[in-house]
This record gives structure tokens, sequence and C-alpha cells, in this order.
């Protein structure tokens, strides 16, 4: 055969090729008069039929190899088995696939090289037939295994804002995210934490949902507010501070010690300052702010200024 293609099994046959300037078609078929159960792995010699298998191979050049796989049914005479008929697997490609092994570890590489969008250009000029959605699917098939870590941080994104959200732990250590999780409830972090004992520290916001979830998973973890919320609640607990006690003028003196006031703002006029005073007014009376801003004909945002 003056084509790059060695078949992995030695039992398969070459029946016929046919050749084109875009493709080489291969049918083969297994040669052996047997096969094994891949649920008990007991031998079988009961043939039950036929069937046709259409797969893709690495290309050669500019042509694609398609190959059709002429497989088989058998029975499993084994009396307890749950299989009552199979069919015979291959070595060179998983069961119900329509690509190789090797072609599905050259397309992957591709996938995890780059965007899909762009893998899709870079190989239809090979695999006209493949799509940006394959090389997602590839991406989501692809078994990924979690380092071990002892230390993580979660926090809530939302999935679309106001309607669902999830939950994302990274790896503190690595600083690589390690799981996505569906929703933000207490019972989906505590069930994942469950699962991951070696965990001994997790930095998180002030979520009492979270807190009560690690809590419930494992007393011992220790519990640890992020760096961003951190800063965020000391800024606006240090603003609450400097509202209440600097005053809102303050007055210079000279050296002299006689006292001299800084020129103040332009005081507001009388008419804006009585509405400020009544729109205080009716809100420690109870109006909400949709009602102020309706009655005195103004923006929420200059009511709640007010």
């Amino acid at each position: 055969m003056l084509i790059p293609w060695h078949a992995p099994e030695k039992q398969l046959s070459l029946q016929f090729m046919q050749t084109s300037e875009t493709a080489i078609i291969l049918h083969l078929q297994l040669t052996k008069s047997y096969a094994f159960c891949p649920s008990c792995g007991n031998q079988s010699t009961h043939l039950h039929s036929h069937y046709s298998r259409f797969l893709f191979d690495l290309s050669s050049g500019t042509q694609h190899i398609k190959i059709h796989l002429q497989s088989r049914k058998w029975y499993c005479d084994e009396t307890f088995c749950p299989k009552r008929i199979f069919t015979e697997r291959f070595s060179l490609l998983k069961p119900y696939a329509r690509k190789t092994d090797r072609l599905q570890v050259f397309l992957r590489s591709i996938a995890f090289s780059m965007g899909c969008r762009q893998a899709e250009k870079v190989i239809r000029p090979f695999l006209p037939s493949v799509s940006h959605d394959t090389f997602l699917r590839l991406i989501r098939a692809t078994p990924i295994e979690l380092p071990t870590t002892t230390a993580i941080g979660l926090d809530d994104f939302a999935f679309r804002k106001g309607h669902r959200y999830g939950t994302l732990i990274c790896d503190l250590i690595s600083h690589q995210p390690l799981a996505i999780l569906p929703e933000r409830t207490g019972e989906i972090v505590q069930d994942w934490i469950k699962q991951h004992p070696n965990i001994q520290h997790i930095s998180r916001d002030g979520s009492k949902t979270y807190r009560e979830a690690i809590t419930k998973a494992n007393p011992n973890i220790q519990q640890i507010s992020d760096r961003w919320h951190l800063l965020k609640n000391a800024k606006e607990a240090l603003e609450r501070w400097l509202e209440q006690h600097i005053p809102a003028q303050i007055e210079w003196h000279t050296l002299n010690d006689q006292p001299q006031a800084i020129p103040s703002i332009e005081p507001i006029d009388e008419t804006k300052w009585q509405v400020i005073q009544q729109v205080q007014k009716d809100y420690k009376a109870g109006l909400r702010i949709t009602t102020l801003a309706k009655k005195y004909q103004l923006s929420r945002g200059t009511i709640y200024k007010y």
C-alpha cells in the first residue's frame, strides 16, 4: 500500500481501495472468527450479524482518508452476562466513534493550541467536515486531572446577571481554575469540598452561605477573607468614620491666633434648601424613594443625594 496508513489490528484486512483527487477510501474487515465480550470477557464464536461503520483517519497530504469498516455483532454464550449481543471492539477507535484515536489526538492538540473558530479554518483543507463545534466537544470531553492543593479560593459569578449564578473555584497556589459549579447554593459547595478532604485553607467573600457550607463540610478548614473584599470593607469603614468625625467646614487660624475663616462654598439657594428639607422629612415619615421621585419630579439619584 502506497499510503501512510498502518492498521493497529494484525487481523484487519483491506478488502479493496478507492482513490480520487480528494479522498482515499479504504474498505476494511477483521478476519478473525471470534470476539471477546466487553462485559464478561468470554470468547464467542457465535456470529449474529454484520453492519458498516464509516470513519475518518489522518489525511494523506490533501487527500482525506475515509474508512468503511465492516464490523460484526456476536452472541455472548455466558449465562450470567448482562450482554446477550455485543459488537466487536477495535484498538484503533472507541465504540460509537466516527474518527480514529490518532485523529482524535491530532484534533485535540489543535483545539487546545488555538481558538475553535481558528482551528476550523486551519483543518478545513484536510478535513472539511470538522466544525468548531467538534473542537468544542473534544475540549469538553477531555479528562483533566485536578492538581492536589490545600488552598483554594471561591467566589460567585453570573452566568446571566440577575437570573443565574454559579461558583468559581481556583487554586491559590497555581492560580488556575479548578471547577465551575452550576449554582452558588451551600449544598453544591458543601458536596464539592467533601470530595476534596485535603483542603486546609479557603479564601472567600463575606457570604454566609459559603461560610456555613464550608463549616458543615469540614469545620477544621481555615476560612480567610479574600483581599479584594477585605480592602473594600476597610475602605467603606474608613469613609464612614471620616464622615462622622470630620466636620463639613473647617476654620483656619492665622499665626497670631486671630480667627480667619476660609471663604466657604457658595450656599445653595433657599428654594432648593427647602426642597431638600422637605424630601428628608417625607423620607423619615416613611415614603419610598420611588414615591418621592414622582412627587418632586426628580430622579432617583437626586432623591438619594438629598
